[in-house]
C-alpha cells in the first residue's frame, strides 16, 4: 500500500504550477506529496534519506515538471535519481513527465510519453491523473484532442492599471497600511466598462441598502471623479477601519485593517460574501465574469484565529509565502441577496487559499471538525 498516489518533483521556479496541480489533486481526494504540504514532517529530518523514500518507495507515481531549471538543481537531481531507480526496478510506468520547456529528462528513454504543459491545463492534467489511478474522469479523447479549450484559470498574473489607480487613492485613505496588517478585496471586470451613475445611487449610495445590520457605513460617501467611497463609522466613528469603493469603469474594492492583528476566519468569510454581493449588484448588468483579487500587507504581524464552534481554540502565524490570491468568478456563481449557497462556496474557496498561507495542513472543510491541526515550519526555498 502506497502512502501517496503521486509525488510531485519540480524546481522552485515552477512552484506555482506544482502547487496548483497539488491542490486540484487533493480536491479530488487524491493523496499527494508536495513539499509545502508536509514541511512540519520534513523539519529536522535527514532530507536526502526522507526524499529518497518518498520518490523511490512510498509513491505510486512520480510527476516530474521537466524544465531547464529542474536539471540544474541539487535536490531535484536527487529526487530524479530516486525516481529513476524505481522506474528501472519496476520496469517503467512510474515516472509521469510534464514538459515545461523543450528539454528531456536525462535517464528516461525517449520512448516514454510526455505531457506538454503548454497544451494542457491543470484541470486536464488532473483528469488524466484520475484516469491513471482508475478513477472516474472526463472522456480521454476530449482531454487530449482539445488541449486549449479550457482557460488556464489556475495560474493568473493580473496586471491592470486600475489596480495602481486605486492604490494611490487607498494610500490616502489608509495611511498606516504599510505598517499595520491590511487587506484588500477587489473585483475587476475583465474589460473596462462604463457604469452609469443611477446604478451607484441605487445599489451603493442608497442608505436603505445596508449590507449588514452590524456594519454601518457613512451615509454621505466620498464622491470623486471615478466613483464613490463609503467608510465604516461603527463602532468608533473617529477611526477608519473599513471602506468600500466603487469605480465607474468596473472596479469594486473592500479594504481595511485587521483589528488587534488577528484574522478571524468566521468574520473574514462573511466580509468576502458581503464584498461579492456588492460586486454582483454593481456589475452584474454589465459583465458576466470578474477577477476577484485578495491582497494582504504585513502578514508577518498577523495571526489566524482558529475556533471550535464559537469558542476560540488557538492562533497560527503567517507561513511566509503567497500574499495575493486571484480567483476568476462567473457572475452567475454568486446569487442574489437571499441566495447565499453559491456565494458561500466561492467565499469558502477563497478561504481555503487564505488558510494555506497560514500553514493549515487540512482544507477548511476538513479542519472545522478536525482536532488535529498541523502547523508548517518553513525550511527554506528549493
Amino acid at each position: 500500500m502506497y502512502k501517496y498516489d503521486f509525488a510531485i518533483s519540480f524546481a522552485g521556479e515552477e512552484r506555482k504550477i506544482a502547487e496548483s496541480l497539488a491542490l486540484k489533486l487533493i480536491e479530488k481526494g487524491i493523496r499527494v506529496f508536495y513539499d509545502n504540504f508536509e514541511l512540519h514532517k520534513l523539519w529536522g529530518e535527514d532530507l536526502a534519506e526522507k526524499l529518497y523514500r518518498i520518490y523511490s518507495e512510498e509513491s505510486k507515481y512520480c510527476i516530474i515538471l521537466v524544465s531547464e531549471k529542474y536539471l540544474e538543481k541539487m535536490w531535484t537531481t536527487h529526487e530524479r535519481k530516486s525516481a529513476l531507480q524505481k522506474q528501472i526496478t519496476q520496469k517503467g510506468r512510474y515516472i509521469l513527465p510534464i514538459r515545461i520547456d523543450e528539454v528531456s529528462l536525462p535517464g528516461l528513454p525517449d520512448t516514454i510519453g510526455y505531457i506538454n504543459f503548454k497544451e494542457h491545463t491543470i484541470v486536464q492534467i488532473v483528469e488524466l491523473a484520475q484516469l491513471k489511478l482508475g478513477l472516474p474522469g472526463s472522456d480521454t479523447k476530449e482531454i487530449v484532442t482539445n488541449p486549449k479549450t479550457i482557460e488556464r484559470e489556475e495560474i493568473i498574473e493580473l496586471t491592470d492599471p486600475r489596480l495602481d489607480r486605486h492604490q494611490s487613492f487607498s494610500n490616502s485613505l489608509f495611511i498606516d497600511q504599510d505598517t499595520r496588517p491590511f487587506y484588500q478585496l477587489q473585483s475587476l471586470s475583465k474589460t473596462v466598462v462604463s457604469i452609469n451613475d443611477d446604478t451607484f445611487k441605487e445599489t451603493f449610495i442608497n442608505p436603505e441598502r445596508r449590507y449588514s445590520e452590524s456594519l454601518f457605513y457613512s451615509q454621505s460617501p466620498i464622491t470623486h471623479f471615478e466613483g464613490y467611497t463609503k467608510k465604516l463609522v461603527y463602532p468608533n466613528p473617529d477611526r477608519l477601519i473599513d471602506a468600500v469603493t466603487c469605480y465607474y469603469d468596473g472596479h469594486v474594492v473592500t479594504e481595511g485593517y485587521f483589528e488587534e492583528n488577528v484574522l478571524n476566519p468566521n468574520f473574514f468569510i462573511y466580509a468576502i460574501q458581503r464584498h461579492l454581493q456588492l460586486s454582483k449588484e454593481i456589475l452584474e448588468q454589465y459583465v458576466s465574469e470578474i477577477n476577484f483579487l485578495i491582497r494582504f500587507n504585513n502578514l508577518n504581524n498577523i495571526k489566524w484565529q482558529i475556533y471550535r464552534g464559537n469558542h476560540f481554540s488557538k492562533s497560527l502565524d503567517y507561513c511566509g509565502y503567497h500574499k495575493e490570491i486571484i480567483i476568476p468568478i462567473q457572475m452567475n456563481e454568486i446569487h442574489g441577496r437571499d441566495k447565499w449557497n453559491k456565494k458561500m462556496a466561492v467565499a469558502e474557496l477563497a478561504l481555503i487559499r487564505i488558510a494555506r498561507i497560514f500553514g493549515l495542513d487540512h482544507l477548511p472543510q476538513s479542519y472545522w471538525d478536525n482536532e488535529e491541526l498541523l502547523v508548517y515550519a518553513k525550511i527554506g526555498e528549493r
